[in-house]
C-alpha cells in the first residue's frame, strides 16, 4: 500500500485527508475525504472605552488568518480598525444611567455626577 498525502484545509480552500492505494494496481483502499474550508472564528466580546484605554465592539476573529468579521458565520468581513472604540475624554457624551439623557460639557459632567449619586441611592434600597 501507498499513502496518498492529503492537505490541510485553509480558511478559503478545502483540504483532503490522507488516503491509501495499492502500489501495484492503484486501487483505492482508503479514499481521501474532503475537509471543508472555513474560518475558525473566536468571539471577541465588546469592551467599553474608558479615559485610559480604547474599547471595542463585539466581533469575531479568525484564529488562523487573523481576519475580523462582524458575524459568527464569517460572512461580513470588517477591518480591525473599525472595531476600536476610542478612549473617552471629559467631553465625550455619555447616556445618563439615571435619566437616560446625554449630558455634555462641564455642567453636563456635574449633572452626570449628581445623577450617578441619585442612581446609586435609588438602587441601594431596592
Amino acid at each position: 500500500p501507498v499513502t496518498v498525502k492529503g492537505k490541510a484545509a485553509t480558511c478559503t480552500e478545502d483540504g483532503l485527508t490522507d488516503g491509501v492505494k495499492c502500489s501495484v494496481c492503484n486501487e483505492v483502499l482508503t479514499a481521501q475525504t474532503v475537509i471543508r474550508a472555513g474560518h475558525r472564528l473566536v468571539l471577541v466580546p465588546a469592551k467599553e472605552a474608558t479615559d485610559k484605554t480604547d474599547g471595542n465592539i463585539e466581533y469575531y476573529i479568525c484564529s488562523v488568518c487573523g481576519k475580523c468579521f462582524a458575524d459568527a458565520s464569517g460572512t461580513r468581513e470588517i477591518d480591525e480598525a473599525s472595531t476600536v472604540i476610542p478612549k473617552t475624554t471629559p467631553d465625550t457624551p455619555h447616556k445618563c444611567s439615571y435619566c437616560g439623557k446625554v449630558h455634555t460639557g462641564f455642567f453636563g459632567s456635574i449633572v452626570q455626577i449628581f445623577h450617578t449619586i441619585l442612581y446609586f441611592f435609588k438602587n441601594l434600597f431596592k
